[in-house]
């Protein structure tokens, strides 16, 4: 029950481009997260839908620094109108109890991560 409704929430993330990449997972001093088998399973089949001409954005539910879900958006062609309902999504996401990054914008991971063993 509790991954379907990190599916939902993802869902409603991946209908627009995200912008927003800071999070405490990144840059030099930003904590490690821990991904999931099947979110890194995820992960890789969104990395054989984006190109230089299909920009997408990949997102995580995180839960105690591992992640517990994960949706995609990919832009057909680069026709992704940037928009800024990503904000009141995460706050919705975050209202439900649930912690939503950007893991990766097109094939950038924008996160410190490592695999769960």
């Amino acid at each position: 029950m509790f991954r379907f409704l990190c599916v939902a929430v993802l869902a409603m993330l991946a209908a627009a481009c995200a912008t927003d990449t800071k999070s405490a997972y990144s840059g030099s001093t930003g904590k490690t997260l821990i991904v999931d088998k099947r979110d890194w399973s995820n992960y890789q089949e969104y990395l054989s839908h984006v190109s230089s001409t299909n920009p997408g954005v990949f997102a995580v539910v995180v839960m105690g620094d591992h992640t517990v879900g994960s949706g995609y958006s990919v832009c057909p062609e680069g026709h992704c109108i940037a928009d800024t309902g990503i904000n009141p999504m995460m706050d919705d996401c975050r209202a439900k109890g649930l912690t939503c990054l950007v893991f990766a914008r097109s094939s950038s991971i924008v996160v410190n991560y490592k695999l769960d063993e």
